[in-house]
């Protein structure tokens, strides 16, 4: 009789352990799917900033690069006075034209509500900038001081979210130019 008990006592034990490791199991499982999904959310967050930040730059660039060829020619001591008038309209053209676009630019990428807010801050940091530029450009002297403050404002805004979701900071500058 206590040999059928202490066997009786073992398997008992033995099956409690079992269950007891099979929720430890389960309990572990549900960590891994649980780091997983915050894995896949952020990788889904960089990727969403990436694809705004290439969409961002396919809508701007052309207008940036008409800015920036307006401020090598107007710096170059060889380029003639017609040559720097013409690349001033352009410049001032695709100032008009770039805040035209950003006026009524919307993030189409699927982004969590902070990030999207903050893309749109930077966004609409980046109309101001093109805004200032165009008024510059209607002036006898040129001074892009403002804009550059602005310009600077702008990428300091980009590298914080960025920054925020653990990517490369783009050099906006590059990136639209």
């Amino acid at each position: 009789m206590k040999k059928l008990l202490v066997s009786l006592g073992l398997l008992v034990a033995l099956i409690l352990t079992g269950c007891s490791q099979d929720e430890t199991n389960t309990d572990g499982n549900n960590e891994e799917t649980d780091d997983t999904e915050q894995t896949t959310d952020s990788q889904d967050v960089k990727v969403a900033l990436l694809d705004v930040q290439l969409n961002l730059t396919k809508a701007v660039s052309t207008y940036q690069q008409e800015i920036n060829a307006y401020l090598t020619v107007s710096q170059d001591e060889t380029s003639t006075e017609e040559a720097i008038q013409t690349a001033k309209d352009e410049a001032k053209t695709a100032a008009k034209e770039a805040t035209n676009v950003l006026n009524s630019y919307d993030i189409q990428v699927e982004l969590p509500e902070q990030e999207k807010e903050q893309y749109e801050n930077a966004i609409t940091t980046l109309n101001t900038y093109y805004q200032q530029v165009e008024s510059s450009m209607n002036n006898e002297e040129l001074d892009l001081s403002e804009a550059d403050a602005t310009w600077d404002k702008f990428q300091e805004q980009i590298t914080e979210i960025y920054e925020q979701a653990d990517l490369m900071v783009p050099d906006m500058a590059e990136a639209l130019s």
